[in-house]
């Protein structure tokens, strides 16, 4: 919709008659202007009209749009001697766009105004805004969701003028650095493990006619996210304690806490494994011991406290495989005597173990270490059925050795041992067969007992 401008000159001093000053021409330059440009407005007089009392004028501007009133004064001028006189006029920056008329007017014969062709226009200014400063976290996505382009901006382009820290100007860390009506769609995700303060601006695009592109910055800080790693998964044995020397905890976190959060098979889900379960700096010192003989899996869940900001916590997990170890048992001591057969019923093996091997590892007295008293030396998965013969004669103790097969995986052969204690066996002689005479003493001279008799 078309506006006016109007301009009213009047002489405040003096009298309308022939002493009036004649407005021959009013031009104004430029004629495309910004909101918050200046124009400058040209008077002309016919100088044969001029008279030394007729130097005060008036300047009246009604941008809004009302009709010319002296209400809207804005300005009084003392004029002088010449034939033209210059005043520079600063376009309010609120004014609408659009094209205005420019009127004079003569204030002492307010009724009689000269209407000039003379028009210009107000173009809109481009405006931005880049948003307001936050804080977001390193390596999430955020939605420049604050920006905005207006006025005679059609189009804004993000980049990155600055940065601080760990922070890098990589431009593939925005979606988006071509020129779009829609930057407040483009999203910024800072590459993950780094840190620091980024600038970004928002410039818009350069508009036909006198209005400059304009550019707006923003701040963003960028937290360090948290980071947890658990380690590598691995196999260990039940029972023996395992350092998770591969754990470790970075970023924006501080320290970390291991916890239980999966068995199956045999294992439990009791945290007394854990050597510690409260919050470490060191989670690559804490140990877990699986309580033997139980087997199967335990996910070990580590988890970051909540560092200040935005990022939150990160967890890890480590599936650990938890492999039985090996049992054996050589029974309990016995005494047998020299010369008997003897079955080691009471041995056996398990867990990891699938076979077990006799061996004579120590003896006292007149045993022997001859691995002929042993019915079975080789591996074998009965144990129990392997028959201990000592030789006849001797005696004294034999410790004897049962070693399980190495399991595969992390647990090691284990060994139990046995103390057998070997009598003698009682021996008898009558002496030799002989002929005597009846009624006669016969000394039974031959006769004797040993061993244990």
């Amino acid at each position: 919709m078309k506006k006016f401008l109007l301009l009213g000159i009047g002489i405040l001093l003096g009298h309308f008659a022939y002493s009036q000053k004649h407005i021959d021409d009013v031009t104004v330059s430029p004629t495309t202007v910004c909101q918050g440009g200046t124009i400058t407005i040209t008077l002309t007089f016919n100088s044969s009209y001029s008279n030394n009392g007729d130097t005060a004028y008036s300047f009246f501007s009604d941008l809004g749009g009302s009709t010319y009133s002296i209400a809207n004064l804005i300005d009084k001028r003392n004029f002088g001697s010449g034939s033209t006189f210059n005043y520079t006029y600063n376009i309010p920056q609120g004014t609408a766009a659009g094209t205005y008329r420019i009127y004079v007017s003569d204030s002492v014969a307010s009724t009689q105004i000269d209407t000039f062709s003379n028009t210009f226009t107000v173009n809109a200014a481009a405006t931005v805004s880049a948003g307001s400063p936050t804080i977001i976290c390193a390596g999430a996505a955020y939605t420049l969701n604050g920006a905005s382009i207006g006025g005679s901006a059609a189009t804004g382009t993000w980049s990155i003028t600055g940065v601080t820290g760990s922070m890098t100007t990589n431009s593939s860390q925005l979606s988006n650095t071509s020129a779009t009506a829609t930057p407040d769609a483009v999203i910024f995700t800072p590459i993950s493990g780094n840190s620091g303060t980024v600038t970004l601006m928002l410039t818009t695009d350069d508009p036909t006619g006198p209005c400059n592109a304009v550019n707006s910055s923003v701040t963003l800080t960028v937290s360090p996210v948290a980071t947890a790693n658990a380690g590598s998964a691995t196999t260990i044995c039940s029972g023996v304690a395992y350092s998770l020397t591969g754990a470790s905890v970075g970023g924006g976190a501080t320290n970390g806490t291991w916890s239980i959060t999966g068995v199956t098979g045999t294992m439990t889900n009791n945290s007394s494994q854990l050597s510690n379960t409260s919050a470490t700096a060191t989670p690559a010192s804490v140990t877990f011991t699986p309580i033997a003989p139980n087997s199967g899996t335990v996910t070990l869940t580590l988890t970051t406290d909540d560092p200040a900001g935005p990022c939150g916590v990160a967890t890890s997990t480590v599936v650990l495989t938890v492999n039985a170890p090996a049992t054996a048992n050589a029974g309990s001591p016995a005494t047998i005597c020299s010369g008997a057969a003897y079955t080691l019923t009471g041995a056996s093996i398990g867990g990891g173990a699938s076979t077990g091997t006799w061996s004579i590892t120590a003896v006292t007295g007149s045993m022997t270490t001859s691995v002929s008293q042993l019915s079975n030396t080789g591996a074998t998965a009965t144990p129990s059925s392997v028959v201990f013969t000592p030789t006849a004669g001797n005696s004294g103790t034999v410790t004897l050795t049962l070693t399980t097969d190495n399991p595969a995986g992390p647990c090691n052969a284990v060994t139990s041992t046995v103390l057998l204690t070997i009598n003698a066996a009682a021996t008898a002689n009558a002496g030799s067969a002989n002929t005597i005479c009846s009624g006669a003493v016969y000394s039974l001279t031959g006769a004797s007992v040993g061993g244990s008799a």
